[in-house]
């Protein structure tokens, strides 16, 4: 198992996962109402956690 600065790669890509969603969130907020801004941010912060995780794996 791949070792990271964080731990353990579910740590590092949960981590990344949320710092993703604050991140998109804030950025598609001024195109799409709140509830839209958080729904999409949701989508991508997953995909991107997703993605971090099987980089680490």
């Amino acid at each position: 198992m791949n070792e990271t600065l964080f731990g353990s790669p579910l740590v590092a890509s949960a981590l990344f996962g949320v710092a993703m969603f604050f991140f998109f969130r804030w950025v598609f907020v001024e195109r799409y109402s709140a509830e839209e801004a958080k729904n999409y941010a949701i989508l991508i912060a997953f995909v991107c956690a997703v993605i971090t995780w099987g980089a680490f794996g």
